[in-house]
């Protein structure tokens, strides 16, 4: 299969304006690789030793063309991961807020969380049990956390 195809069908739907273009991109390449062949079919210039001038200068502009090409490309990629980012950054602190509220609502004493209740000493197995077996709710959020994170992030 070729890559343009297993491109196509590897890519997320909803991601599919912010990858590469790459059928575009391709089509340049090719143009350059066109260019370069008719450049050398004209021959060279026996003073100079290059390709005669005109073939060059077609040449040079395609390769100005893909290399604009390419830039626009990465800067749309740029943008989206950082808007991505963003996203993610924003429900990651909605769910810590939700889960340190979790928290607050569920501990007795004024305890903060477990990190609090290990700093105060609270170590002992049959102290932290009833707090651990009331902290469902807790690690369900963090749970939907770590899975939110997981499934936003795309696979290598």
């Amino acid at each position: 299969m070729k890559f343009s195809h297993q491109l196509k069908f590897n890519t997320v739907p909803e991601w599919r304006d912010n990858y590469i273009h790459y059928a575009g991109l391709k089509h340049i390449v090719y143009a350059i690789a066109k260019a370069e062949a008719q450049r050398e079919q004209h021959g060279t210039d026996t003073d100079e030793g290059h390709l005669s001038g005109t073939g060059h200068e077609k040449v040079e502009a395609k390769e100005d063309d893909l290399i604009t090409a390419l830039d626009e490309n990465l800067a749309k990629v740029i943008r989206f991961f950082l808007a991505k980012e963003a996203e993610t950054s924003g429900r990651l602190e909605q769910l810590d807020l939700q889960i340190h509220s979790r928290e607050q609502q569920r501990l007795p004493g004024g305890h903060h969380g477990l990190a609090d209740m290990e700093a105060a000493g609270v170590h002992d197995a049959e102290l932290s049990a009833p707090l651990l077996a009331g902290n469902a709710g807790v690690e369900a959020l963090r749970k939907a956390r770590v899975e939110y994170w997981l499934s936003s992030t795309p696979a290598a």
